[in-house]
């Protein structure tokens, strides 16, 4: 397992992939006391992403993809601030947008 705070943010992304786990899964959590995390920044935000050990080329394709986003300060904020359906509504179009480029 490994963690990542996303820098200039309150936002944390925290990944594993383990044999225990069966199916891949995207987590929001914003906590009401902030954390302190890596070089005493304060952390709202947790991103927990689970994946199967065994996973195929596309789907770590996919999880990489999501965490790539994680540079762009519209997710950041989005993920942040706003609600499920507006931060749903746009993972939808950057992965479609991704897969359209990807065929």
């Amino acid at each position: 397992m490994s963690s990542q705070v996303i820098p200039d943010t309150g936002l944390a992304l925290f990944h594993t992939r383990s044999s225990h786990i069966l199916m891949s899964s995207l987590t929001l959590y914003r906590l009401q006391e902030p954390v302190v995390l890596e070089g005493n920044t304060e952390v709202r935000v947790i991103l927990l992403m689970l994946a199967p050990r065994r996973l195929s080329k596309e789907s770590l394709e996919v999880l990489s993809e999501i965490s790539a986003m994680l540079l762009n300060s519209e997710l950041v904020k989005l993920l942040e601030e706003r609600t499920e359906s507006e931060i749903r509504s746009y993972l939808s179009s950057e992965l479609l947008h991704f897969f359209e480029n990807k065929m």
